[in-house]
């Protein structure tokens, strides 16, 4: 007879019968050479049969479910784990599947616990898990840059996007290259739980409107209450006055070397937190190369934990070094 299979979501739990054993059982995918590592924390006893699968014969008190990649390291971009917890020799079969979980960049993912009821029962419990799977590539791989780096909390509740709408930019930068900054952006809300001031797509839409037209410098309503994303084709010292932190994205097909210019021009006077989106860092975010963001991990996380534009988190140099 085919087992009575329950699917638990973020934070549900069901319990289930332990008899002589329960088992537990690992899948990554996509499948990956690399393999998955299933593993238990806590008071317990139980026998492996493989990296993937393994037997719980007691359970004392709480114990932890957790995966990581087989090989080490971290998980690659675009992957995810799914989980079957059963007892597959009680009178009534009961196959407990988690939901699928993402795992992007992760060194290990706690997936949840199981915690004795009786000295017959457990109660399997799936944590709480953003999957993120309805965001972006470029997003995820941003996702996996920020967790293989250890960027999991910033001061910043809500960010304000402003996007430097002159006629300059709006002749220098493609479209795609504005989506892309979108996504990045949308990566890095996700994660650090940042709530993005406005939508995205209709301040995108009033940009590309605006900035065929536009001469000069645009004025920027800076909202003292939320941290600020800039994106612009030239950065300028006048951006690392405002009152709050401040990241600022340069794009452009001239973008590496207007970012250069300003750090050896104002670099020092007047800094700002720098993220470059040039090719490169184009094709790495697409791919999934999310190696290529992990510097840029380390300064989202010193811009949006600062007081001000700059605080006390003196700005790194964009390409990194010193």
């Amino acid at each position: 007879m085919a087992p009575n299979t329950i699917i638990l979501g973020n934070n549900e739990s069901h319990t289930i019968a332990l008899g002589s054993f329960i088992r537990l059982k690992a899948w990554i995918m996509p499948d990956d050479l690399s393999g998955i590592k299933l593993e238990v924390s806590g008071d317990v006893s139980y026998n492996r049969s493989n990296d993937a699968q393994l037997y719980v014969t007691d359970c004392r008190g709480r114990v932890e479910i957790i995966v990581k990649p087989a090989s080490g390291g971290e998980f690659p971009p675009d992957h995810s784990v799914i989980l079957m917890v059963d007892q597959p020799t009680a009178g009534e079969h009961i196959c407990l599947e988690f939901e699928e979980a993402r795992v992007d960049g992760a060194a290990e993912r706690v997936l949840g616990e199981i915690t004795p009821v009786d000295e017959d029962f457990v109660l399997v419990k799936r944590y709480q898990s953003g999957d993120g799977g309805n965001l972006p590539r470029e997003a995820m791989t941003v996702v996996s840059a920020l967790r293989a780096q250890g960027v999991s909390h910033t001061s910043t509740k809500s960010l304000q996007v402003v996007f430097d709408a002159t006629a300059s930019m709006n002749a220098s930068v493609a479209p795609d290259d504005l989506e892309i900054v979108n996504n990045v952006i949308r990566g890095i809300a996700y994660h650090l739980d940042i709530d993005v001031a406005g939508d995205l797509q209709s301040q995108l839409g009033l940009y590309q409107a605006e900035a065929p037209s536009r001469v000069g410098s645009p004025t920027m309503a800076i909202n003292p209450q939320a941290s600020v994303a800039v994106v612009t084709n030239s950065p300028r010292p006048y951006m690392s006055t405002f009152p709050v932190p401040t990241l600022v994205f340069v794009v452009g097909n001239q973008a590496t070397p207007e970012a250069w210019v300003y750090q050896k021009s104002y670099g020092e006077s007047q800094p700002l937190h720098i993220i470059v989106i040039d090719d490169a860092q184009k094709e790495a975010l697409q791919s999934g190369n999310h190696a290529a963001f992990h510097h840029y991990a380390t300064v989202v996380q010193a811009a949006l934990n600062a007081s001000t534009s700059v605080g006390d988190n003196q700005p790194a140099n964009p390409f990194g070094g010193n």
